[in-house]
């Protein structure tokens, strides 16, 4: 059980900004094709940690296979302590196929 003590989003330290020079940039499988019983397919599961600063970075790419899991995933939510962690968002972006088969980028992350 944790205690939790509300802090206004004002008040809280986040912000958009790029990657760390220590973290390493990784590229999901685009052509990844899952199992068809599945709602969403995990492209990128990547977790990196830097010791000398105590900091971690997560990178998530899912890709949503039914119109439950676009719905499931049409909201985006953090968790982070904000009286005792610093978030920094470096993308926020829905990636959707072209009709000739390439991947286009639609950035969303605004502060």
């Amino acid at each position: 059980m944790s205690i939790r003590r509300v802090i206004p989003i004002a008040d809280a330290d986040w912000s958009i900004a790029p990657p760390a020079s220590w973290v390493v940039a990784r590229e999901p499988d685009w052509a990844f094709t899952p199992a068809a019983e599945h709602g969403v397919a995990f492209l990128l599961l990547d977790e990196q940690h830097h010791v000398a600063t105590q900091s971690a970075a997560h990178r998530v790419v899912r890709r949503p296979l039914t119109i439950a899991a676009v719905q499931a995933l049409g909201q985006v939510e953090i968790d982070f302590e904000p009286a005792a962690q610093r978030l920094r968002i470096h993308e926020l972006a829905v990636w959707r196929q072209a009709p000739d088969g390439t991947w286009e980028k639609r950035s969303a992350a605004t502060r």
